[in-house]
This record gives C-alpha cells, structure tokens and sequence, in this order.
C-alpha cells in the first residue's frame, strides 16, 4: 500500500496557486511578467488523493492555451470525469485584484460520474 492509497479523502475543495513565485532577483528583463503555472500539478494531486474534486483555477487549459503543458490539456480536455460548473473570460469579476488572461474556471471532478469529455469548449 503506498502513501497516497493510505491518504484519500471524500471531497476536496480548493483555490490551488496558480504560479511559481518569482523573486525579483531571479527575472530577467524579457520575462518580468512570465511565472510558471502550477496549478496543474495541484489539480493532478486532488485528484490523486479526493474521489470528488472541486477546484476554481485559471481557465487557459480549456482553450489548449497557456504555459501548462499541451500534454496536460490535452489529457484535461479528454477527461471524461471532468465538468466545468462556472467560466468567467473576465477574472476581475471574480477576483478584485487579478487579471488572470484567460478567465477563471470551477471544475468539478468525480471518479464515479462521467459527464462526457470536453474536448472543446465554447
């Protein structure tokens, strides 16, 4: 028995971070705005540990667009497991304070239901 099947939970709910934090030491002048998404390896471990989870996170992935890997999209937008229960193009309506390209997405993720994959979403 491994460390993740000994650690499983019913639900889990979260506002994973979205990206690496940068010190401004570490940017050079061309990158000043980029940050490596990581958002996604939050989602893969919820999923690795919750049967249900619910997660609100960049929306980038569902348009194949971002940093995230084109892999991981791929695999999200394939997802039969997957649904995506709220999609804001405009962040700030969610988030005061940050501008998120892209929008903001509520996904709801469920082992035992199988909503139909994605594959595109308009």
């Amino acid at each position: 028995m491994t460390e993740k099947d000994q650690f499983k939970f019913d639900v889990v709910i979260g506002n994973p971070p979205y990206q690496e934090e940068q010190k401004s030491t570490d940017i050079e002048s061309s990158k000043k705005n980029y940050a490596s998404p990581i958002y996604n390896l939050f989602i893969d471990e919820a999923y690795e540990v919750g049967k249900k989870v619910e997660l609100i996170h960049p929306a980038r992935f569902l348009f194949n667009a971002g940093s995230t890997p084109k892999k991981w999209n791929k695999k999200m937008l394939n997802d039969p497991h997957l649904k995506v229960i709220y999609y804001e193009s405009e962040s700030k309506k969610v988030f005061e304070n940050v501008d998120i390209k892209g929008g903001i997405a509520v996904t709801y993720h469920d082992n035992s239901k199988d909503f139909g994959a994605i594959k595109v979403f308009t």
